[in-house]
This record gives structure tokens, C-alpha cells and sequence, in this order.
């Protein structure tokens, strides 16, 4: 059964970070274009001090394709409102 830790730090808003099976952790980070994701390994209990590999989500991308599939208009109104933190969040 895979084991998940998740630790939102409060001075770092826009970044989760989810340990898995103490093997992994991961950085989800909320940037300006999208998300970045880092995985970073842990190799005899030690954190490895840079990423294995990254991964970029552009959601520039994903608003082109949604307009193509004739989503455009209801979708990155919704999904912009959702990257916005509320005040007191």
C-alpha cells in the first residue's frame, strides 16, 4: 500500500509538497504560465538535493486545446478563478 505525506508550508502559498512511500517527494509548484512538478528521490534516507527530472505545465496549452474542443468559454474563466488564493486562505 503506497504511503502519502503531504505538507503545505504557510511561507511558501502557491507550493504543496507530497512525499511518497518516503521514496519520493514531489514539488507542485502554481507559477505564473502553469504548474511545475520536481521529483526529487530520497537514496538512503537522504533527500537528494536536486530534482531527478521536472515537468512544466503550460496552461496556455491546455486553453488552446480546450478552445478547440469548443470549450473556450466557460473553462479558463473557471480555472483562472481557481488560481487565485482568497484573502485569510
Amino acid at each position: 500500500m503506497t504511503a502519502f505525506n503531504i505538507d503545505l508550508i504557510t511561507e511558501q502559498p502557491d507550493c504543496i509538497f507530497v512525499e511518497v512511500d518516503r521514496r519520493f517527494n514531489v514539488a507542485i509548484e502554481r507559477t505564473e504560465t502553469g504548474l511545475s512538478l520536481r521529483v526529487y528521490p530520497r537514496t538512503d534516507g537522504l533527500l537528494w538535493d536536486a530534482p531527478f527530472t521536472t515537468f512544466e505545465v503550460d496552461e496556455a496549452e491546455i486553453f488552446a486545446i480546450e478552445k478547440e474542443m469548443g470549450l473556450d468559454d466557460a473553462l479558463p474563466q473557471a480555472a483562472s478563478d481557481q488560481s487565485q488564493p482568497t484573502e485569510g486562505a
